[in-house]
């Protein structure tokens, strides 16, 4: 895969020798810290090694790695200014781009060698949809539908066959097994009585010697359990359930009969629905309890399913029992399914639709399948209800989705995913009329304008006549604030006729006058998202929202407040960043980046399965940056589809499936 030579290494010098001297100019080299200089010499060092990159013989992998390399250091080096400068400016943007383009192939080098070392853990398979060899006793392997499966007996030389169903002698005895339709089946073992071969996957009885594992028949049940099991303590230290977020709002809307379609509708009357079984059974609280262990239940079925989906498609066993220690131990998860949020059942949804994404581009067949389709459009209608960003996201998927499911299916691609997008706006749309809830406000889609303005009026308003323009628009621009856009949205004169448009005409006018202005603005309101070290997000609140509205007769009666208190001292006051593992979990720009190695390492293999996976969450996130703040929560779909992203680039990339689509684990 690499050559080198001195040429290579006298380059990798200069080049990291620029680099260090353009990151010091960034950084500030006399007020830069101790973490931050270490992270320059870091990438200086690695960059003798990373230029090696360059004499990558694979162009698809130069390519793919190269730009991550780049956008990753880049996104370093934009955060770094930011938090150092204050601002980007003109100069801020060329030194960024400068370091990147002479320490990004260190992380591009660093990318593809994590690439090929997991390509390494995937079994050694064809690309060709062929079973593997079976041997000539009586317990063969699984056979698939395709018509040309690999040879089958000891004989290295089989008998040619026609294009008739009519079967090859297959032993001595004048009467052969009963064989499919298929018109090339391969010859079978000199053995005299074979199995019975059909186009159904179900294999014919073995031989318990030489059995495969057996099959349980609830796959989803262990990993189902251990996560909730797991769960458990987080859910007695804060009994009977985090209800913070949107509840205290959408709680009493219920209540009084006023809905809105600001909070999606289905969350609205689901959360309402459970407190009053709760009032019913004698305590609310017991109608949060509901609320809480349900979605624990929604989650770690959608976990599960991805793990026995990995499970089905060999990945390795140590990579799975890794993936579910990560979903029962990480605090990003056990303390985000306790939350009372939409944000919640969004991610399961999303990320079983993600994993059904990954099955159709492996096997097209599926699109075939009234059943397979009946349950990924019913799970992408519960994707659509929970999140009022989430068509758009379906939007942006179609075209991707479509490219990437080739001409043969191209078209039920596009039907699925158009069948999705209607469905589930329809039903949004009879849930509105059934409650007569009002439509939300525009605002909540101008969050990024917004800000642009607010930051423009902060730099330049008191000198500097547009300032007067934009208060007409922007009532409280003078409140900006760089991490959230929420005091600024609300108070949008965009509501009349006519003025969304003058609104945007303005907005467009002035973007021309400050270009730097309007860049800044949007890099600190999505920061979160693209930048490791980035601690923004959680300077205002905590790192994870672990609140309790108790203004409906509720109250948080923690069974174990010792870990209670303990999970608010390190999230609620911030005090994880002192560990170093325990912070780079947290972090929402850490699944990010991962989403976009997966979407890397699948370009330079050519899986369409984990590319169309990689998309839809990636096709989110970029929703989710034009809104107005960074939050856990709304990242949280990131940080349960990533891992099982991670864990689809171990597995081989051509498979045979079944016309089903069900997962399967193996003990």
């Amino acid at each position: 895969m690499f050559r080198t030579d001195r040429g290579t290494v006298v380059a990798a010098c200069l080049m990291s020798a620029l680099g260090c001297l353009m990151a010091c100019a960034l950084l500030g080299f006399p007020a830069t810290g101790g973490v931050r200089f270490a992270w320059v010499l870091l990438w200086a060092t690695a960059s003798v090694a990373g230029m090696r990159f360059l004499r990558v013989q694979d162009r698809r992998a130069k390519a793919c790695f190269g730009t991550f390399g780049a956008l990753f250091v880049l996104a370093l080096a934009l955060g770094y200014r930011l938090d150092t400068a204050g601002q980007t400016g003109i100069e801020g943007l060329l030194l960024s781009l400068g370091t990147a383009l002479c320490l990004g192939p260190a992380a591009g080098w660093a990318a593809l060698w994590l690439d090929e070392r997991m390509a390494a853990l995937v079994p050694p398979q064809s690309a060709t949809p062929e079973p593997a060899p079976q041997s000539a006793t009586p317990a063969t392997a699984p056979q698939s539908a395709t018509p040309e499966p690999a040879p089958q007996s000891t004989n290295p030389k089989p008998a040619p066959q026609s294009a008739t169903p009519e079967p090859a002698p297959q032993s001595t005895n004048p009467k052969p097994a009963p064989q499919s339709a298929t018109p090339a089946t391969a010859p079978q073992s000199a053995t005299p009585a074979t199995a019975p071969q059909s186009t159904n996957p179900k294999p014919a009885p073995q031989n318990p010697a030489t059995a495969a594992p057996r099959v349980p028949r609830h796959p989803l049940l262990a990993p189902m359990v251990l996560m909730l099991v797991a769960w458990t303590p987080m859910l007695l230290a804060f009994y009977p359930g985090i209800h913070a977020y949107d509840t205290f709002s959408q709680l009493p809307d219920y209540l009084a009969g006023i809905f809105s379609t600001h909070h999606p509708l289905l969350h609205t009357l689901l959360t309402g629905w459970l407190y009053d079984l709760g009032g019913l059974l004698g305590s609310h609280a017991l109608g949060m309890l509901l609320y809480s262990v349900a979605q624990m239940l929604l989650v770690a079925w959608a976990l599960a399913y991805g793990l026995c989906y990995l499970a089905r498609l060999g990945c390795r066993r140590w990579v799975r029992l890794g993936l579910l220690a990560l979903f029962c131990l990480g605090p990003q998860i056990s303390l985000h399914v306790l939350g009372c949020t939409k944000d919640i059942p969004f991610a399961a949804f999303i990320t079983v639709f993600a994993v059904r994404l990954h099955q159709v581009m492996r096997n097209p067949r599926l699109l075939r399948s009234r059943r397979w389709v009946a349950g990924t459009v019913a799970v992408g209608v519960f994707m659509v209800l929970f999140r009022n960003n989430a068509p758009y996201a379906l939007a942006l998927l179609v075209p991707f989705a479509a490219a990437l499911a080739g001409r043969g299916a191209r078209l039920r691609m596009t039907a699925l995913l158009a069948a999705v997008l209607v469905l589930g706006l329809g039903a949004g749309k009879g849930l509105q009329l059934a409650t007569g809830a009002k439509s939300g406000l525009v605002n909540e889609m101008l969050s990024v304008p917004a800000q642009q303005l607010a930051r423009v009026y902060a730099l330049h308003g008191t000198e500097d006549p547009v300032g007067y323009e934009i208060i007409e628009f922007v009532p409280y621009a003078d409140q900006y604030d760089v991490w959230s856009a929420d005091r600024v949205k609300l108070h949008l004169k965009v509501s009349r006729p006519g003025e969304l448009w003058g609104f945007l005409k303005f907005w467009g006018r002035e973007l021309f006058h400050y270009p730097i202005e309007y860049i800044d603005a949007f890099l600190y309101q999505c920061k979160g998202y693209w930048f490791l070290d980035d601690t923004l997000f959680t300077s205002r609140t905590g790192a994870i929202y672990l609140w309790f509205y108790d203004n409906l007769g509720v109250e948080q009666q923690s069974l174990l407040p010792g870990l209670r208190d303990a999970m608010l001292s390190l999230f609620d006051r911030n005090t994880y960043r002192a560990y170093p593992v325990l912070s780079m979990l947290i972090q929402p720009a850490l699944y990010t980046w991962l989403s976009l190695l997966a979407l890397a390492c699948a370009i330079r293999r050519r899986d369409r399965g984990v590319a169309a996976a990689a998309l839809c969450l990636l096709m989110y996130l970029f929703t989710v940056c034009l809104g107005p703040l960074v939050g856990n929560r709304y990242s949280f779909c990131m940080m349960t589809g990533a891992p099982l992203l991670i864990g689809l680039m171990c597995t081989p990339r051509a498979h045979n499936l079944p016309e089903t689509g069900k997962p399967v684990c193996r003990r």
